[in-house]
């Protein structure tokens, strides 16, 4: 479940000229020669993804330190890097509050420099975190998010299992199947082994939901060469433990123990929580009617484990992640209508101007060059005034509002005053376009009858 690792590769390979995660020993001779630049971050971040499932300690260590060049050099695109990858390093320890903070943190340093790929693989952390402490429609909400943010058909084909696999959690099992087979036939079309090994593991669990346990082992026997080639642990240890149930049903009791206890040695190899709870949990189940000594042996681990993951102390500091994180959205998203309005006023403002200096223009026109019946020119006149008074009025209003602070009385009084101030001033416009305008106009029909009437003598004497 949840390749955050190829997602973070995929981010990585873009900044530094290796193709594929070299071995430690690599990375530490490249750090040792590296300046203390953004390549030195991304080594740094690379080294933390190595150390994840050997040392998930020494991993959050380097990331630390990772972030503080980062931050130190102005690298953003860095610090959200190396948050995100502490964030998996906890994930996959079974601190989901601590990963999903780290990410939501990785989040709005995404949204500052609005980079999509970082968007894209913070969204699907956060549905990670959400995933693995099993509040699978949170993880839906932000999983459907990244699908405007997939970059290319790789991208796409991580939603779309991603999807899968949340839907099979959600027993939406038609869902599921859509979306994984979706997925599986973008990776085949790239020829994507990880992804097609991925997509086949959560087949397996769908098929096996939907009772068709044939179809079901096909498809983890498919996917175990794929998933034990990328060192995606976690799959390989749901992979061995799905076809441990498919054996239990089938009576097979000795194949069913022995990938039981596989699952939970590559769980416990590589330090994952949530497969060590879910393999203790099947092993505890599995001895209650044999052995309950062993029985007791692997509940006790279990319930220990999910002490750690579920804690209640845990999962309110995820309802208090959650619930911040809601606020932050909503004021984004108000923040966003707020200047969605602003730009529409604006827009009308400048609308108002435009029209403004037209009916201006038109009216000097109109009254210099262009001889026009007196009543058209008053009313053009008064029309302009009006307009250009009324369009003073909004431009105020937010300023008398903001002085009055809503008060109705020195709203009123504010609005009075401008009125008296005003007032005069209309009153020697509108005479001025009355009076001066109009003699203006009434010349010009003077000058063109004249022009007329010797016009018309010379043709007479003609």
């Amino acid at each position: 479940m949840k390749k955050i690792l190829l997602l973070l590769l995929l981010l990585f390979i873009e900044q530094i000229s290796f193709a594929q995660t070299p071995a430690i020993d690599s990375l530490n001779r490249l750090l040792s020669s590296a300046k203390q630049d953004t390549s030195r971050t991304i080594i740094m971040a690379n080294l933390c993804q190595e150390y994840s499932y050997l040392n998930p300690d020494t991993a959050i260590k380097i990331a630390q330190q990772g972030f503080s060049l980062a931050h130190a050099i102005g690298y953003p695109r860095g610090e959200a890097a190396c948050l995100l990858v502490m964030a998996t390093v906890f994930s996959q320890t079974g601190n989901n509050a601590k990963s999903l903070d780290l990410s939501l943190r990785a989040l709005k340093k995404a949204e500052k420099i609005n980079d999509t790929q970082l968007l894209y693989i913070a969204l699907t952390n956060i549905d990670a975190s959400y995933y693995f402490q099993r509040d699978f429609n949170k993880a839906l909400y932000y999983e459907l998010k990244t699908k405007d943010l997939a970059l290319d058909t790789n991208y796409i084909a991580i939603t779309f299992e991603n999807l899968g696999d949340i839907y099979e959690k959600l027993n939406q099992l038609d869902s599921a199947r859509f979306y994984t087979e979706r997925g599986y036939d973008l990776s085949v079309k790239l020829k994507d082994t990880v992804n097609m090994g991925s997509a086949l593991n959560i087949l397996g669990k769908i098929y096996a939901a939907m009772h068709q346990p044939a179809i079901a082992m096909d498809n983890y026997k498919l996917s175990l060469p794929y998933i034990r080639q990328f060192k995606d642990y976690a799959s390989v240890g749901e992979c061995l433990l799905g076809m441990a149930k498919i054996f239990q049903e089938g009576g097979r009791n000795d194949s069913c123990l022995y990938y039981a206890k596989e699952a939970l040695q590559v769980a416990k190899e590589n330090h994952i929580s949530q497969m060590q709870l879910n393999a203790t949990d099947f092993l505890a189940a599995y001895y209650k009617h044999i052995n309950i000594d062993s029985a007791y042996t692997y509940l006790s681990g279990m319930v220990a484990i999910r002490d750690s993951i579920f804690s209640e102390e845990k999962s309110k500091e995820m309802e208090n992640l959650s619930f911040d994180e809601n606020m932050r959205q909503q004021e984004i998203a108000a923040n966003k209508m707020a200047e969605e309005h602003a730009r529409k006023n604006n827009l009308e403002l400048i609308g108002i101007t435009a029209g403004l200096i037209i009916l201006i223009s038109l009216f000097f026109v109109m009254s210099r060059s262009v001889i026009v019946h007196e009543r058209w020119l008053k009313f053009l006149g008064i029309l302009g005034l009006l307009v250009v008074f009324e369009y003073f009025y909004i431009l105020v209003d937010p300023y008398v509002v903001k002085i009055t602070n809503e008060s109705p009385l020195w709203m009123l009084l504010c609005l009075l005053l401008i009125a008296v101030i005003l007032e005069p001033i209309h009153n020697r416009i509108e005479h001025w376009i009355t009076h001066k305008v109009i003699m203006k106009n009434k010349k010009l029909k003077l000058e063109a009858a004249k022009k007329t009437v010797a016009r018309l003598e010379n043709e007479k004497e003609g």
